[in-house]
């Protein structure tokens, strides 16, 4: 048998092989020598799906509290906003968030209004 040939034992639906049965060696190798990616890839899906039904509402919950503190005239909250956003941590934990919950939180502050309210 030539090595580059396709093996025999193969699973094949409609005339090609499985994906599965492409990539098992490759999750074999990926398991025995980094169990530990495995396990945590399970858990950020886990928490991806657990989380979703909240990330909208609390993203969207988030984005109005933020536009009603940058829409007073107070400049004082506006400062708080920008060094929060500017700060490390918070980008950090935006980030964090966002990869394992699936939560987005705002990254910058909200565009004023030309036209302000009467």
């Amino acid at each position: 048998m030539r090595p580059d040939a396709p093996r025999a034992n193969l699973a094949r639906v409609n005339g090609t092989p499985e994906l599965s049965t492409l990539l098992q060696p490759l999750l074999d190798t990926l398991s025995a020598r980094h169990g530990w990616l495995a396990c945590a890839m399970v858990w950020v899906g886990t928490l991806r799906t657990a989380f979703k039904p909240l990330s909208g509402k609390l993203s969207s919950l988030l984005e109005r509290a933020i536009a009603r503190a940058a829409e007073t005239d107070d400049p004082a909250d506006d400062l708080v906003l920008q060094r929060m956003f500017g700060s490390v941590w918070y980008r950090a934990l935006a980030f964090g968030l966002d990869l394992c919950a699936s939560i987005k939180l705002p990254l910058k502050l909200p565009a004023r209004p030309e036209n302000p309210k009467p």
